[in-house]
């Protein structure tokens, strides 16, 4: 019987040994794996450590089929919101099932068919606005704590089991879904990160050599552009409205470097990652209506070359190279891809090895 295909929405940033766990066991299970791959910016509204095509080649000779990209800017969103778009490209190319690691396989469903109710998401939403000084984690935690348990309040705690919640929820029924309980005897991205250079690469597999980006490159160039945004300017960008636009204008004009402009906006209301969120995306210009349009369109970063027929089930476009973009026929594709192009444009100045016309030069990784 032919194989089925598992689609794993992921940074690899960088690509470690848990993830090779996560794809070796899709294959025991009988999955091909399509991994929806971060581009060139993350979840938590950094930049990658590596360039796309790099981690991409990295996460080809490790087990991965096929990899595409979830582009600009859905890779740089909340949760929720990175959720929706990656599924939205799964059921777009077709897969039979989405695999995703979490800390708490047994606990996820329940926690997605709670916070999913409506009734759940008016008292969260009256919580916040109510209480200024509080998060949205933190509010999201104590209902469900005040509901369920302290153990369920424990795990939509831990990053990995509010992904998998929301890629329940976003699924809608319509995929597979294999929850597969994270190694913990693996290091955590997180954890890799934080180390020294070197020491990171001791502790990843094997990979050739990468093209590393240094996101203070850039970070000069921020307080100036931000500068030149008015308010009512930025209440038109993601993340950025009820107020939220008047406390980012006052904190960069207070500001003298991208770190200390974080850490202004950061407090009991507003988690580091939604503040780096919010300046990169401010930055960019990343509008609300611009993430709330889903994904019209994928770009091939990489695949086995005998396994590109797994691409055959797509209803949406899958783009090689730049030529391709003639493919988008609709308005909104095309804005998306002028807008995906121009950022990743900006970011390749933060290259260790500047590439011609990056990236519309760029062609997939075939091994």
């Amino acid at each position: 019987m032919e194989n089925k295909t598992a689609a794993v929405i992921c940074e690899y940033n960088p690509f470690h040994y848990g993830h090779k766990y996560q794809l070796d066991k899709l294959h025991e299970l009988g999955y091909n794996v399509i991994s929806i791959m971060s581009g060139n910016t993350v979840q938590r509204g950094d930049l990658a450590l590596f360039e796309k095509y790099s981690r991409a080649r990295t996460a080809l000779q490790n087990g991965a089929d096929i990899v595409v990209e979830l582009p600009f800017p859905y890779s740089m969103t909340s949760a929720g919101d990175f959720a929706r778009s990656g599924v939205a490209l799964a059921k777009g190319l077709g897969v039979d099932a989405l695999a995703f690691g979490c800390e708490s396989p047994e606990l996820v469903f329940e926690l997605a068919r709670f916070l999913a109710d409506d009734s759940v998401k008016a008292e969260l939403k009256t919580t916040i606005d109510r209480e200024k000084n509080v998060s949205m984690p933190k509010a999201r935690q104590r209902i469900v704590e005040e509901t369920l348990s302290e153990e369920y309040g424990d795990a939509i705690t831990k990053q990995n089991n509010i992904l998998a919640v929301e890629y329940i929820i976003a699924c809608n029924g319509e995929l597979e879904l294999i929850p597969l309980l994270r190694d913990q005897t693996k290091l955590s991205a997180t954890y890799l990160r934080s180390l020294e250079y070197d020491a990171m690469l001791e502790n990843l597999p094997p990979m050739s050599d990468g093209i590393r980006i240094d996101s203070s490159q850039l970070d000069a160039t921020i307080i100036p552009k931000l500068r030149m945004t008015d308010a009512k300017t930025l209440s038109r960008f993601y993340d950025c409205s009820g107020g939220t636009e008047y406390r980012l204008e006052k904190a960069v004009l207070g500001a003298s470097s991208y770190s200390s402009l974080v850490k202004a906006l950061v407090g009991v209301d507003f988690t580091v990652a939604r503040a780096k969120r919010l300046v990169r995306n401010a930055f960019f210009g990343v509008t609300k209506e611009s993430v709330h349009t889903a994904p019209q369109y994928t770009i091939l970063l990489g695949a086995k070359r005998d396994m590109t027929a797994l691409l055959n089930k797509a209803t949406l476009p899958v783009l090689t190279r730049v030529a391709d973009s003639d493919r988008l026929n609709t308005k909104a594709a095309k804005q998306q891809y002028c807008n995906h192009t121009i950022a990743d444009n900006v970011i390749s100045l933060a290259f260790s090895e500047q590439l011609d016309l990056y990236p519309t030069k760029c062609a997939p990784i075939i091994i």
